[in-house]
C-alpha cells in the first residue's frame, strides 16, 4: 500500500515512502534558510526522524533550532512558547517531527510566529491577519493523519478542554510520510493511534454529508485498519509491512476528516481530559454505540460498513473490547451534568451522524457506561 492524495482541497506537497526526507531534502530549500524544529521530548530521537531531518537540513545548508517541549495533548502555553521561539529567532519555517500532538502544536505555533500579538481565542476561531509561516512535517505515528489535514487539536489551558482549530492555512507546505518512523512505537501507542484512525474513518463513514471523495478514502483505509486491529487484538506481532499499511491507512483516514469528527470524539475528550485515557482509545470507547445507533437510522450504510471490514456488530464490539484498556472510571450524576455543559460546545459533532444524538443522549450513554 502507498499513499496518493485524492483530496483536491489538500494543498500539502506529499512525499511518501521509505527515506522520504533524504530523497526529497531539496524541497526544504524553498521554505527558507533557518527553521525551528518542533519535537516531543524523546520520541523523535528514538525513531530516527530527528537524525534524518538534521542530516537533510545540513545537506541543504539550512540552519536549525530545536524546540522539544511538546507533550501529549499539547497545551496553549506550549504552542505559544514554540511560536514565540520561532518569532523571536526570525525563523523562516517550522519543521515538525512527531505524532499528532507535535504536528498539531506546530500548526498553532506557525500561526503565532506570524501573528505574535494574537490571542488564543482568535486562533481557535481562525481569525488572524498574517498567513502562518511555512510548515514542513514528518509523521511518526499511524493515527491522526494530521500530516495531510487542516485540523489541529490543542488543550486550552484556561478551560483544560481540548479545542479544535480547522483552517486551510493549517495544511502543511510539505509532508514527509515515511512509515519506518512508526516501527519503534510500543504496543499501547500502536493500539491507541490505530483506534484513532478507525474513529476518523468510521465517523466519516456515518457522516450524513459523506461524499464520493471521502467515501473512497474510507473504503481504502477501513479494511486495512480493521485487519491491523484484529492482529493486535489477537496478540500478534505486526510486521513492517503491517506498519507500512497502517501508516498509509491513517493518512487516508485523515483525509476523511475533511468532513469533521462526530460524537465519539466529542464524548471521548471527556475521558482524555479527566481520566488520562489516550485520545484514540477514548474515541473508540464510543464507536460500538455509534455504529449501532446510526444503524437504526441508516441500516444500509451500516451493512455496507460491516461488509467492508468483514465483521458483524458483535465481532466489532468484542475486538475493540480486547484493545480498549481503561482505568476504573466512575461518574456521579453531578459529574455527568458537569460534563454535559462541556458537550454543549461540541453540538455540531452530534448533528453529523444519522439519528438524533443530543447532549441528553450523551448523558445517558455516560451513565450507562460509567455511572456509579
Amino acid at each position: 500500500m502507498i499513499f496518493k492524495n485524492t483530496d483536491p482541497q489538500m494543498s500539502a506537497r506529499v512525499f511518501a515512502g521509505k527515506n522520504a526526507i533524504a530523497e526529497n531534502s531539496g524541497q526544504l530549500k524553498s521554505l527558507g534558510s533557518l527553521c525551528l524544529i518542533i519535537t516531543g521530548r524523546n520520541s523523535a530521537k528514538i525513531c530516527g526522524v530527528l537524525d534524518d531531518a538534521l542530516a537533510a537540513l545540513e545537506k541543504e545548508g539550512i540552519k536549525s533550532i530545536i524546540f522539544n517541549d511538546i507533550s501529549a495533548n499539547p497545551t496553549t502555553v506550549q504552542c505559544l512558547n514554540a511560536g514565540m521561539t520561532a518569532y523571536e529567532n526570525k525563523v523562516d519555517f517550522i519543521f515538525a517531527l512527531g505524532g499528532g500532538s507535535v504536528i498539531d502544536a506546530a500548526k498553532a505555533a506557525a500561526v503565532i510566529a506570524a501573528n505574535p500579538q494574537l490571542k488564543f481565542e482568535d486562533i481557535f476561531s481562525g481569525k488572524w491577519n498574517n498567513k502562518p509561516i511555512p510548515l514542513a512535517v514528518a509523521g511518526t505515528t499511524a493515527g491522526t493523519g494530521t500530516e495531510v489535514s487542516k485540523a489541529a487539536v490543542i488543550t486550552d489551558i484556561s478551560t483544560a478542554q481540548k479545542t479544535s482549530i480547522t483552517h486551510p492555512d493549517c495544511f502543511a507546505e510539505i509532508a514527509f510520510c515515511d512509515p519506518k518512523y512508526t516501527y519503534t512505537a510500543g504496543f499501547e501507542l500502536t493500539v491507541s493511534t490505530a483506534l484513532d484512525a478507525l474513529a476518523h474513518a468510521s465517523e466519516g463513514w456515518f457522516n450524513k454529508s459523506l461524499e464520493p471523495i471521502s467515501k473512497q478514502n474510507a473504503k481504502i483505509c477501513l479494511p486495512v485498519i480493521w485487519r491491523v486491529l484484529k492482529k493486535l487484538a489477537a496478540g500478534e506481532t505486526l510486521t513492517e509491512a503491517d506498519r507500512d499499511d497502517m501508516y498509509y491507512a491513517s493518512l487516508y483516514a485523515g483525509i476523511v476528516l475533511r468532513l469533521g469528527t462526530a460524537y465519539p470524539h466529542a464524548v471521548g475528550y471527556i475521558l482524555t481530559e479527566n481520566y488520562n485515557v489516550p485520545h484514540g482509545t477514548a474515541c473508540a470507547v464510543f464507536l460500538p454505540h455509534m455504529i449501532n445507533y446510526c444503524g437504526k437510522y441508516a441500516p444500509d450504510i451500516l451493512s455496507e460498513y460491516l461488509n467492508l471490514i468483514g465483521a458483524d456488530t458483535e465481532e466489532f464490539e468484542s475486538t475493540l473490547s480486547k484493545l480498549i484498556k481503561l482505568p476504573e472510571i466512575k461518574m456521579s450524576d453531578a459529574q455527568i451534568e458537569e460534563y454535559a455543559a462541556r458537550l454543549g460546545s461540541d453540538f455540531p459533532k452530534f448533528r453529523r451522524t444519522y439519528g438524533d444524538f443530543t447532549v441528553q443522549t450523551a448523558k445517558e450513554l455516560l451513565k450507562e457506561l460509567f455511572g456509579e
